[in-house]
């Protein structure tokens, strides 16, 4: 469809109004918000679905609101760093906020926030960690690498947290997509006996979009070829 420049210039001054001093103040409510739907919500108003198209229209439109929104986004960023260490229930909303200020920046290709982003990896807050890792895997870059890599050698020895890290490995859009994922199957560390660790895995290539609903099937027939197996050993699990 046609672009309409008033619709977007509109979205931005209202997003921007909601970021400002005069807008909302309860940082929870702000995120949620601007938080965008997510795929499978997309769905439903698609008479055919097109999970490739929709997923790059949800990165191009990140990519537009973070380029609009730059600046109010790094002055919340500023302004969430006091509370956003503090313990349950208190700094819910600045690690929501931050969470979705990550996002849309790194969308917007903004590589300043990258070591922001990077070093929270390493940081207190479990919530912060996985915020990070999920807010830098659509994108192509180092810290990308370097924040999977911290977070692996972390939590190497304790097997539930280091399912996170399987799924964010498979659910990582790459070039070389599913090669990653049978080098997975085959990690030292996958128990491929674990239900949580096969959901991790699998799961993780089901919501690997490009890899998943590539256009020449391989994704769909990899998943087949895998259920298969499973069903062989645990069909509960498959």
């Amino acid at each position: 469809c046609t672009p309409n420049s008033s619709l977007e210039k509109n979205l931005i001054s209202s997003f921007a109004f909601l970021l400002s001093s005069q807008g909302e103040t309860d940082l929870s409510v702000l995120s949620t918000l601007l938080s965008l739907p997510a795929l499978d919500e997309l769905e439903e108003f698609q008479e055919v679905t097109d999970p490739l198209s929709i997923y790059n229209a949800l990165m191009h439109f990140k990519s537009f609101l973070g380029k609009g929104l730059s600046t109010l986004l790094r002055d919340l960023l500023d302004r969430s760093r006091s509370k956003i260490s503090e313990s349950w229930p208190k700094g819910q909303g600045e690690r929501s906020m931050t969470k979705l200020a990550w996002s849309l920046l790194l969308a917007a290709g903004d590589e300043d926030i990258r070591k922001e982003v990077l070093e929270s990896v390493n940081g207190p807050s479990m919530s912060l960690a996985h915020a990070a890792l999920f807010s830098l895997q659509p994108i192509d870059c180092e810290e990308r690498s370097l924040g999977m890599k911290a977070f692996f050698d972390r939590w190497k020895d304790r097997p539930m947290i280091l399912d996170t890290w399987f799924f964010l490995e498979a659910s990582t859009p790459r070039l070389d997509g599913l090669s990653k994922i049978r080098q997975l199957l085959d990690h030292p560390l996958f128990d491929s006996t674990a239900p949580n660790a096969i959901r991790a895995l699998l799961g993780g290539l089901a919501a690997n979009i490009p890899v998943f609903h590539s256009l020449d099937g391989s994704g769909y027939m990899f998943m087949a070829d895998q259920l298969m197996a499973l069903d062989k050993l645990n069909p509960i699990t498959a």
